[in-house]
């Protein structure tokens, strides 16, 4: 990791190294590094010179630039696939890894960044010795299972509200065995198809304004039912679940808190 510099895969330059996700447009948001890191030691086994790896919503090409140096040496070239439902993000990210240095990678397809529906996998670069998903799916996804090698491993956040991360390891005779590593709670957005970054997408910019609403009121009310505790416990326990309303334009959140106010003037005049 320390062969990739994180300020070259983010939007905000000042806020590169925080250990923190941060928005990287879109609705996306790129992982905190020590989710990263723990994505990437599990993996680690099976990312050796001339391995191949899927890295499922590879968002800025931050973790697919990772995956490179530690499957690419000068005696033997790995390949990594990136795969993003989000056309915009995709050819941001062969911007970032060409500035990264790594424009050679690219254009000899030792990396490479397609648009696609994660959950269906890519085929045609299989098999896999590692998956990562950096997308949490509500299911493990049988597509990706089926494109690891024997044997090759998949880390994965599985769930909705909560989510799981899961170690699956296919093994040489095809048996697949799961193992939960930790629980994370909202720390990865949801999976989406190439065709869900339309109107079907559940995307920031496309909520109702009453249910933005609604769910604004909703986290403000848990805010001030934690009155009693410090300012650093609340940022620290709700940033996950603020993170959504924070990533929302300036003039709608102005909108928003002009419509709280009309709702609960005196509630909202305490917050």
């Amino acid at each position: 990791m320390r062969r990739v510099d994180r300020a070259n895969y983010v939007l905000y330059k000042t806020d590169a190294y925080l250990d923190s996700p941060q928005t990287i447009g879109h609705g996306a948001t790129i992982s905190a590094p020590h989710m990263h890191a723990y994505a990437a030691d599990c993996l680690l086994p099976f990312l050796r010179p001339g391995a191949r790896v899927l890295d499922v919503g590879s968002g800025s090409g931050y973790l697919s630039a990772v995956f490179h140096h530690l499957v690419s040496s000068d005696e033997k070239k790995g390949k990594v696939v990136g795969i993003e439902h989000i056309p915009q993000l995709v050819e941001w990210s062969k911007y970032n890894l060409r500035t990264d240095g790594l424009g050679g990678a690219l254009s000899d397809g030792q990396i490479l960044m397609v648009v696609g529906d994660g959950r269906l996998g890519y085929p045609e670069g299989g098999p896999y010795d590692a998956i990562h998903v950096g997308a949490a799916s509500p299911v493990l996804p049988q597509h990706l299972v089926d494109q690891l090698s024997r044997p090759g491993r998949m880390f994965i956040p599985v769930g909705e509200y909560m989510q799981t991360v899961l170690q699956v390891d296919k093994h040489e005779d095809g048996s697949v065995t799961e193992k939960e590593l930790y629980d994370v709670r909202t720390d990865y957005t949801q999976m989406l198809s190439a065709q869900a970054n339309g109107d079907q997408a559940e995307d920031i910019t496309a909520f109702s304004g009453a249910k933005v609403v609604r769910q604004a009121q909703k986290e403000l009310d848990e805010i001030l039912n934690d009155a009693d505790a410090s300012l650093h416990s609340i940022l620290r326990t709700r940033r996950n679940s603020l993170s959504l309303f924070f990533r929302l334009p300036p003039e709608v959140i102005i909108n928003i808190f002009t419509a709280l106010v009309d709702i609960d003037p005196i509630r909202f005049e305490r917050f």
